[in-house]
């Protein structure tokens, strides 16, 4: 799977603090007040929510927390790699334009 290094440009370092999936749309929430939501199938977001601290002894549902290392991206599989080995992988609802990522103040800075 490819890097997206364009998204791991804006989101690297950043810690995920809660992951919410709201029908078709899955919303992974940044430290610093920024949020990427994601436009999935909604298989692929059923069930998805986690704070920080969920750990290894998480429910399967929960989704993986962490500070961001890399995003990877192939097709409408969207995997999103922490710094401590785990991964979150999100499914899309298209290959393109799935993707924004807006700071603490609303503007935006990422579209895909």
């Amino acid at each position: 799977m490819a890097a997206n290094h364009k998204l791991t440009g804006v989101l690297k370092g950043r810690t995920a603090t809660q992951v919410e999936a709201l029908g078709a749309t899955t919303v992974v929430h940044f430290d610093d007040g920024s949020t990427m939501t994601v436009q999935t199938t909604v298989a692929a977001a059923a069930g998805s929510t986690a704070e920080v601290g969920s750990g290894p002894a998480a429910p399967a549902s929960a989704a993986p927390l962490g500070r961001v290392r890399g995003v990877r991206q192939q097709g409408t599989t969207l995997d999103i790699d922490y710094d401590n080995g785990v991964t979150l992988e999100l499914r899309t609802a298209e290959a393109t334009s799935s993707v924004l990522v807006r700071a603490r103040d609303h503007t935006l800075e990422y579209a895909d």
